[in-house]
């Protein structure tokens, strides 16, 4: 998706059509909206009013709520996990994106390259530990983030 988007939504609507072209302008918008939110509601609450951040977490809260509604109407089983996990699914699907479309040079697709051949002995050791840091970083910000839920001190 990230290696020929680009190229797609330039060439325009003459080749596909309007649902089509708008799809690929929706995946390059979507992965940025889920991070720009929060930065911008800080901002504006560090800037403007402190009552932006309790505006945004009610819109946030209301949007999700709707999600699960439409969730629940398709059979899902609603649980008090249901919209922190939905925020963290986005916000780190979100990062992935983003890490991905700045670095496309570290993505590999071809069937030859086995589990014990990534991170080899060629490879920086900076480029082997990041990817490992990034996911600890992950579990323990969400960890951490349940754990506030939760009311642990």
């Amino acid at each position: 998706m990230l290696r020929n988007n680009g190229r797609a939504i330039r060439l325009g609507l003459g080749p596909q059509r309007l649902f089509n072209w708008w799809c690929l302008v929706d995946q390059r918008i979507s992965m940025w909206t889920s991070l720009i939110g929060p930065a911008s509601a800080i901002w504006a609450a560090v800037f403007i009013s402190p009552y932006a951040l309790v505006l945004y977490a009610i819109i946030v809260i209301g949007v999700r709520m709707l999600y699960l509604l439409l969730l629940s109407i398709e059979g899902h089983r609603l649980s008090l996990w249901d919209i922190p996990m939905v925020l963290y699914t986005q916000w780190v699907g979100s990062a992935v994106k983003v890490d991905t479309l700045f670095h496309l040079h570290r993505q590999k697709w071809d069937a030859r390259r086995r589990a014990g051949e990534v991170g080899g002995a060629g490879e920086p050791l900076l480029n082997r530990l990041v990817p490992k840091l990034q996911i600890a970083l992950s579990g323990g910000l969400m960890v951490l983030f349940v754990a506030m839920l939760m009311g642990v001190a």
